[in-house]
């Protein structure tokens, strides 16, 4: 059976902080998901707001210390809608998880640019600790 996300274009991104994943890009549509509900109960919804505030932090901190300067002025929607909200099938093979992703939404070198920055981030809290 064909892959229904198409073939690769390019070589896999590996992701160096963690040699077991493996990235690959396929050319799709995008599409979107139905969006999230809000809970009927005020305790779920305070915990929701939490976790909202949390990625906003996240989101933004992100955009400011990783993000490229080519996109660094992109929203936090944006950055949700591009980097986030993807959808990706995850395939495992032997040792390794693979992320198949379209390459519609963010282009595969803007995306290892991020990862790279990521990664220095990682290297820079491992050698001040």
């Amino acid at each position: 059976m064909e892959n229904p996300m198409g073939a690769g274009k390019e070589e896999a991104l590996r992701v160096t902080f963690d040699r077991h994943l493996k990235l690959e890009f396929h050319g799709s549509k995008v599409t979107s998901d139905a969006g999230l509900l809000s809970c009927h109960d005020f305790v779920d919804n305070q915990v929701r707001l939490q976790l909202f505030v949390l990625a906003y932090n996240l989101g933004n901190f992100l955009r400011q210390a990783v993000l490229p300067r080519a996109v660094r002025h992109w929203t936090l929607t944006t950055l949700r809608e591009k980097l986030i909200k993807i959808g990706a099938k995850v395939v495992r093979h032997a040792r390794q998880a693979i992320f198949q992703m379209a390459e519609v939404a963010i282009p595969r070198g803007l995306f290892g640019a991020i990862l790279e920055g990521i990664e220095r981030l990682r290297l820079a809290t491992v050698t001040s600790g």
